[in-house]
């Protein structure tokens, strides 16, 4: 079941007053509360929260069209998802929240509204895969994945909906990956890796010194170096998009973690924020140009720094709030490059 925001959310993201009807609106959002499977720092399932939290303090007119973003673009609240924070047995539970994000995620997509999905963990989008593959089915959709890690893993723990297993499970299931801002070091996902050729897909961020690679003879034809991605690069990951549709699925961990602390695995040498940015805004209008249909995406593994935890969500017990807002304002300019359109 779907529960309500807490009682300090009573709108919807950038807007705290008003909740946009479903028959109205042109997005629905979904917020997950749920860090179950979370393996190193807990703290997403304040997630969604948080994110929503900090979109109240968005001045989001925007810039030199002199409008809200919510006067051309309506987003229904859905609420958010709310599961136990300590669990003794975590896979019958994870299992409840993919059932009932997909079920959410589905009844979006039928009702042919973009998807934002606000985490939470990244296990969350396992329900959104599975709504995305009963709708369009998997082959039709690349999802075009942003983090430090593979998440390649499969059964993490004995989860096969860990957060370290999401795109195992995403390419399982026959979706195209695309693959972005990768650091970690491959593990048991590596078997994974090479089985599916994902080294073609996949741009790492480099951790070593460009000296290193030339000595080793490394191929660095893939690699991102000082978290810029290069337009080149960038237009090497547009060509792989070759289906009718794309979908978005964002670990806040993919920046630097000299940007970002909150977050459950925060590792250094990521993207800068405006090079994601970047990134993100060509993407979405590629998508348009070549009439690929974005139906949404996912902003996930926001742990906020709280001093000490509670029942919900509060900004005056946090130690920091970059995170949380840097996250408000990636989904705010997704929305806003996603119906660029409306403001012309």
């Amino acid at each position: 079941m779907v529960k309500a925001s807490n009682s300090k959310i009573l709108g919807t993201f950038l807007d705290d007053t008003k909740n946009f009807s479903k028959k109205e609106s042109d997005v629905e959002m979904l917020g997950v509360a749920f860090d179950l499977s979370t393996t190193y720092s807990p703290g997403a399932w304040f997630g969604p929260y948080a994110i929503i939290d900090a979109s109240y303090q968005v001045n989001y007119e925007v810039p030199h069209f002199k409008t809200k973003l919510t006067d051309k673009v309506k987003i229904h609240s859905l609420g958010v998802l709310e599961y136990p924070q300590k669990a003794k047995k975590i896979i019958p539970v994870s299992k409840e929240m993919v059932k009932d994000v997909k079920r959410e995620s589905l009844n979006a997509l039928k009702e042919n509204k973009f998807l934002m999905t606000l985490g939470g963990d990244h296990s969350i989008p396992n329900g959104v895969f599975e709504a995305l593959n009963e709708k369009f089915g998997a082959k039709n959709v690349t999802i075009i994945h942003f983090d430090a890690h593979t998440d390649l893993w499969k059964n993490f723990h004995g989860n096969k909906y860990s957060h370290a297993s999401i795109m195992s499970n995403a390419i399982e299931l026959g979706f195209p990956t695309i693959h972005i801002g990768i650091r970690d070091h491959l593990g048991e996902d590596f078997e994974l890796f090479e089985k599916h050729n994902l080294s073609k897909n996949t741009f790492f961020c480099a951790s070593q010194p460009k000296k290193f690679y030339k000595t080793h003879g490394i191929p660095t034809e893939n690699f991102v170096f000082n978290g810029e991605i290069s337009l080149n690069l960038i237009i090497k990951m547009l060509s792989k998009i070759r289906t009718p549709f794309a979908y978005i699925s964002l670990d806040i961990d993919v920046l630097d973690s000299s940007i970002i602390q909150g977050t459950g695995t925060p590792m250094p040498h990521g993207l800068s924020l405006k090079s994601l940015e970047n990134c993100l805004h060509r993407i979405i209008s590629f998508c348009k140009k070549a009439d690929v249909k974005l139906l949404g995406f996912d902003l996930v593994e926001v742990s906020p720094q709280l001093r000490k935890t509670g029942d919900y969500y509060d900004a005056n017990n946090a130690i920091n709030t970059s995170t949380e807002m840097i996250a408000a304002l990636i989904a705010y300019k997704i929305l806003f490059w996603q119906y660029l359109e409306r403001f012309k």
